[in-house]
């Protein structure tokens, strides 16, 4: 990650030294991680797009490991470049199926998919 730089993940944190993480919780670091790869080689290619700025994204991953919904929640403190390189990070990285453990905590509104919060903060 570059000096300044973090995204920031909101939902299925970290757990605390005494708790155990859950299925869904670990499903959900290892898909931020995905993108992260992605976003973090994109992010060399395009440092003219790495600018003060925040950005706000939600997506779906389906049972398949498949990005579904994609959209972009808040963008009014980013710019076009950070904008369009996170969301291609998002699309391309190599997000595993989900695992069966993890089904069970699918919302029953949705149990197709699982919503991931992506943020993205540059300072």
């Amino acid at each position: 990650m570059l000096p300044g730089c973090t995204t920031q993940k909101r939902g299925g944190g970290a757990a605390g030294a005494d708790e155990k993480e859950s299925p869904k919780e670990r499903y959900i670091r290892l898909v931020r991680g995905q993108v992260e790869k992605k976003w973090s080689s994109y992010s060399k290619l395009r440092r003219d797009g790495l600018t003060y700025g925040r950005l706000e994204i939600v997506f779906y991953v389906t049972k398949k490991g498949k990005v579904d919904g994609l959209r972009v929640v808040d963008d009014t403190e980013s710019n076009p470049i950070l904008t369009d390189f996170t969301l291609r990070a998002i699309q391309d990285a190599d997000i595993p199926l989900m695992p069966v453990d993890v089904i069970p905590s699918l919302p029953m509104n949705d149990p197709e998919r699982l919503k991931i919060e992506y943020n993205v903060l540059i300072y």
